[in-house]
């Protein structure tokens, strides 16, 4: 089972403080934005961005990130955490829809419905460590991809974030 503390500490060391954006994400602190604490329904004014506490940040991505998205249940650290990190950066569905193509490719007839389940689960857990290593490669090779043409289709807005994002996958490609 994967470790959150771990996971955590290295969402963290990536995400930084308090940031006031001119975007559509709004404020940031801790890697909280304003548009999610919206989404699920939590006071969201600038000010509340900036008053988040690193343990509030922890108790949000502890629940909506690593328990809905079940990551507690994967074996592999590794496989755990890319996959924990993209959920945070691009979103839990669009994180498990890459994941899925990925263990796909090596393990082909899964079903790539962008929903984490016990198939899934199961899939990833019966990885050998090389084929974990295989997968997280693909993995980290798709998201790479992704976050490339993002910035190329749309350059003013993401030009900056593009370090930020290969900074996730640990460029261990």
């Amino acid at each position: 089972m994967a470790d959150f503390e771990h996971a955590m500490e290295r969402l963290l060391a990536l995400e930084g403080g308090f940031a006031a954006r001119d975007n559509t994400a709004g404020a940031v602190n801790f890697g909280i934005t304003q548009r999610f604490l919206r989404l699920i329904g939590h006071p969201a004014s600038v000010e509340d961005v900036r008053a988040l506490t690193r343990e509030q940040a922890r108790a949000l991505y502890r629940e909506y990130f690593w328990d809905r998205q079940r990551i507690g249940e994967i074996d592999n650290q590794r496989l755990a955490e890319a996959y924990f990190l993209a959920s945070v950066n691009m979103g839990p569905r669009a994180a498990s829809l890459v994941l899925q193509q990925s263990l796909g490719a090596l393990r082909g007839a899964l079903v790539v419905d962008g929903v984490v389940g016990q198939q899934t689960i199961r899939a990833l857990n019966a990885l050998t460590p090389q084929e974990a290593e295989t997968v997280l490669e693909g993995y980290l090779r798709r998201l790479r991809m992704h976050y490339e043409q993002l910035a190329r289709a749309n350059p003013a807005e993401y030009a900056d974030d593009l370090a930020g994002w290969k900074a996730r996958l640990g460029e261990e490609l």
